[in-house]
């Protein structure tokens, strides 16, 4: 190796990290080349994200809908708990979804049984129903708690599991045709009414089966919050 590029080796990566170790060079990048790259790194990004939907779209056998509730779990996930919601989504044939949307308490058990996250030691009276349901709805559908490993750690309380999936129970009792009414705001992209899903009474005092919220209660619970 010659001393000079043992010297830009030394010179890039043993100084102290900031962003990235080539970012002063960027300014020795001509712009056409420096434009063209990140425009094929923006076209490389859709391009796999329209592949993923492509492969789930034929998993589901061409069912929009059922593809849009997987991918919408995974994003009700967030990136702690995206790909384990995506599973869970993917466990149950989301004609099951279909079949119990105009019961919100039915969905929430479905949602929250299949998550594995009625299976804490504490007893409580809504989480007993809650297990009633969801025993009935795995043995009329042959359905089985996914084994995931959904974590509560390194997320606000807002967005812990249990709430999430409750917000996605509530979501789809309001909005079964979900996609048809997605693409009816397009292009003007007023979601809001998303936004204002209300959830049950439980959960407007509840986090999660252990924990009571800190603060008053909030009868609104935003189903996109970070």
């Amino acid at each position: 190796m010659s001393s000079k590029l043992l010297e830009k080796y030394q010179c890039t990566f043993q100084r102290p990290y900031h962003w990235i170790p080539c970012e002063n060079d960027f300014n020795l990048v001509p712009e056409t080349i420096l434009t063209s790259w990140k425009e094929r790194l923006f076209v490389a990004r859709l391009e796999n994200k329209a592949q993923r939907i492509q492969d789930l779209l034929k998993d589901t056998k061409n069912d929009w809908e059922a593809t849009l509730f997987a991918l919408l779990a995974r994003n009700f996930g967030l990136n702690v708990n995206g790909d384990a919601f995506f599973y869970v989504a993917r466990s149950m044939d989301f004609s099951i979804v279909r079949k119990n949307s105009s019961n919100p308490f039915r969905l929430e058990a479905l949602f929250l049984g299949q998550a594995g996250l009625l299976s804490c030691d504490k007893e409580d009276p809504y989480l007993s129903k809650l297990r009633e349901e969801y025993r009935f709805l795995s043995n009329k559908f042959g359905i089985q708690p996914l084994e995931e490993r959904i974590q509560f750690t390194r997320l606000r309380p807002m967005n812990f599991p249990t709430i999430r999936w409750v917000q996605l129970a509530q979501l789809y009792s309001n909005h079964l045709g979900l996609l048809a009414k997605i693409m009816n705001e397009f292009p003007r992209f007023d979601f809001s009414w998303i936004t204002k899903i209300e959830v049950s009474s439980f959960w407007e005092t509840h986090y999660s089966f252990n924990k009571n919220l800190i603060k008053g209660k909030s009868k609104y619970l935003r189903t996109c919050s970070n």
